[in-house]
């Protein structure tokens, strides 16, 4: 249940320099499967690109995760990104592994609610 105590561990989470989406994407996308309801969405934040301190870098990582991605869909989950992602090429990789109209990549957090009605824009057409 949505306490005080799981509000408060959700305002502590904190960025730690390693993105490895493809397991979470799948587990979340499993649960969603179990869901009754007809349009089940599954919105990925991330603050960069899929890797971590081993092997999952680079290529490895954005074809995992857009692996990953694939299979969520195939489940009929619609996966959104919004990707906090200030690096030159961001496009590319989350275009790899979300596809065209199917993320959002902002420079900085502060531009969030100015931009916030793409994100609904893009999930209702």
């Amino acid at each position: 249940a949505y306490g005080e105590s799981v509000y408060k561990r959700l305002a502590n989470l904190r960025a730690n320099g390693a993105t490895r989406m493809g397991a979470f994407i799948r587990h979340a996308a499993w649960l969603l499967d179990q869901r009754p309801e007809s349009r089940r969405i599954l919105m990925v934040v991330s603050d960069g690109k899929p890797e971590d301190r081993a092997e999952y870098r680079g290529k490895h990582g954005i074809r995992d995760t857009a692996m990953a991605v694939a299979e969520a869909r195939r489940l009929g989950v619609h996966v959104y990104c919004v990707s906090i992602d200030p690096e030159e090429g961001a496009d590319k990789y989350l275009n790899e592994i979300f596809g065209a109209g199917r993320f959002l990549k902002l420079d900085d957090m502060d531009s969030l609610p100015i931009r916030l009605p793409e994100v609904f824009r893009d999930l209702i057409t």
